[in-house]
């Protein structure tokens, strides 16, 4: 995978690239995604990713984590950077599955080799399960776009009509490359080319920064570039933010290849994964794509062994269990994510719940709900090794994550926020946390508080003792002595005079601070009442919902 490899180097490309396009009118390299055009996203073997066609379209890695990216993720400082979508922009209709860049995604030296089940289907011929290694399989999806998306022409070819032909002395990378070297030669060889630091395929420093540069200088909604597999294909880079499927993009269907060894041929089938996501689109304008009908009665099979393993769940009382493993796992995943915020508890609890309730929150807690059936399922020994016998556990868990889990998982996650299970529990976690951190926080305040009483107390005691001293120098001093004891009584009383005013102001310093430990304290007991005042407030909430789910996949069956 590309990397950043010199920090110096990514700075000096991003400085220069920004210093081009603030100067250089960007029009003539400016294109546009119309409205249906067709985008192609490749990836490895898609399935147990997700059924959702809406991930597709989604950045599912972390910022921070993102890393591996040859045009967005982390800075030189491994500070979070702009995320994107990679798709192919291969013309529509063919194809083509011979994507270049997809050699990033499949490597199978080293990969561990795990049997998979797809469905080989054939105009003319019935569908048939095949098993195959996943190291063999790729997936494509197919994306339209549904209204206008701007990009920026950031490929580097030889096409003669392309103004960032690599001989066009107007191509923006020739002005990039000529600004990094003129602000920091001492970074550059002096044979060092364009063509090397682009098409560079381990380091990413060039790619990554202008990327960056492009995104922090422009509005555009992506950028088009050329493949460093060949060095002729175009690949698209849609802006995105992490867990946010990207507007104005429409996925069509999704299928997978897998490639024969023999004749290096790929053939064009479907996981179960696929049958799903594309059961849920509903559509067939992917070409090549199995009918509705074809599909609604593949399906209809499958569910029926899923509807069977449900029923037997149900009658085995198994989602009590399941519903403590949940809270189970919203405990230690809220606990975690507090742990790494920085002082949640001053912050508005509102915004803290938005930030614990993320899409990786509920991804867990769905994550935790398929282990459970999956494992519970296996017990069922007729039905589930039928089942693992056709499609194998890739193909079993896909299944009964659409058929079990999903419908389970939407009696707790509901869209009325009033009535959703997961919000209500971290909320109760909340409520627990902050009354942990109140009574550490009162005892931390109770403590300043004593420290500025014992303050006030031993610093007036030690006013009076001055006091005195200097009321009987006074006395001394008015009785006429030598001159000699009389500068020697003068410097005396200047220093209890110096040593009165040090003590006094450490006096009001401390009765300040116990002013502020007292009115802090009480804003703590408002606080620590408030926060117990919620203590309950959702138990109806949350023991219908539980209720719900603990009733199984089929209650009233």
């Amino acid at each position: 995978m590309p990397r950043l490899k010199d920090g110096i180097r990514f700075r000096a490309y991003y400085n220069a690239a920004v210093a081009v396009i603030r100067r250089t009118g960007l029009e003539p390299y400016t294109t546009q995604l119309n409205e249906g055009q067709a985008l192609y996203r490749y990836t490895g073997f898609w399935e147990n990713k997700s059924t959702a066609p809406r991930d597709i379209v989604t950045v599912k890695l972390p910022p921070q984590l993102d890393k591996g990216n040859r045009w967005t993720g982390v800075d030189e400082k491994d500070n979070d950077g702009t995320q994107g979508v990679y798709f192919s922009s291969e013309a529509e209709g063919h194809l083509d599955t011979n994507f270049p860049e997809y050699q990033r995604y499949q490597n199978p030296a080293g990969k561990t080799i795990v049997k998979i089940c797809v469905l080989i289907h054939n105009p003319g011929e019935k569908p048939r399960w095949q098993t195959l290694n996943a190291n063999d399989a790729k997936s494509m999806a197919l994306v339209t776009v549904s209204d206008q998306k701007t990009l920026l022409n950031l490929t580097h070819d030889n096409n003669p009509s392309n103004i960032n032909n690599k001989k066009n002395k107007e191509n923006i990378h020739h002005l990039i490359f000529e600004e990094a070297k003129k602000q920091n030669p001492e970074v550059f060889k002096p044979d060092e080319t364009i063509d090397e630091v682009y098409n560079d395929y381990e380091i990413a420093d060039y790619n990554r920064a202008i990327a960056k540069a492009v995104f922090d200088e422009t509005p555009v909604d992506g950028i088009l570039v050329t493949s460093v597999q060949d060095v002729e294909s175009s690949n698209v880079v849609i802006k995105s933010e992490y867990n946010t499927p990207i507007d104005r993009l429409k996925v069509q269907g999704i299928m997978t290849w897998y490639r024969n060894n023999e004749t290096g041929e790929y053939t064009k089938s479907y996981t179960v994964n696929d049958l799903s996501i594309n059961k849920k689109i509903g559509t067939t304008e992917y070409e090549g794509n199995m009918d509705k009908e074809e599909m609604d009665e593949i399906w209809s099979d499958l569910a029926e062994s899923a509807q069977q393993i449900g029923e037997y769940l149900d009658r085995g009382n198994v989602w009590v269990n399941a519903c403590k493993d949940i809270d189970k796992r919203i405990h230690s995943e809220v606990a975690k994510r507090l742990e790494a915020m920085e002082d949640p508890f001053t912050q508005d609890m509102d915004q803290v719940e938005e930030q614990l309730l993320n899409y990786d929150l509920l991804e867990s807690v769905q994550k935790e709900i398929s282990d459970f059936v999956i494992q519970s399922a296996m017990v069922n020994e007729s039905v589930f090794n039928s089942l693992f016998k056709e499609i194998h556990l890739d193909g079993v868990t896909s299944l009964l994550n659409e058929e079990i889990v999903e419908p389970q998982f939407k009696k707790l996650d509901t869209l009325d926020a009033s009535q959703n299970y997961i919000r209500m529990r971290v909320r109760e976690e909340l409520v627990a946390n902050k009354a942990h951190w109140l009574e550490e926080n009162a005892s931390t305040i109770q403590q300043k508080l004593t420290q500025a009483n014992t303050t006030i107390t031993e610093t007036s005691e030690e006013l009076q003792t001055k006091r005195s001293s200097l009321n009987e120098l006074n006395e001394m001093l008015t009785k006429e002595p030598e001159d000699d004891m009389d500068k020697n009584y003068m410097q005396l009383k200047m220093n209890l005079q110096s040593e009165i005013m040090e003590l006094e102001r450490k006096a009001e310093e401390a009765n300040s601070e116990r002013e502020n430990a007292e009115r802090e304290l009480e804003k703590k007991e408002r606080e620590k009442q408030e926060n117990e005042n919620k203590r309950g407030q959702w138990d109806d909430v949350i023991e219908e919902r539980r209720r719900l789910f603990e009733g199984g996949v089929h209650p009233n069956e």
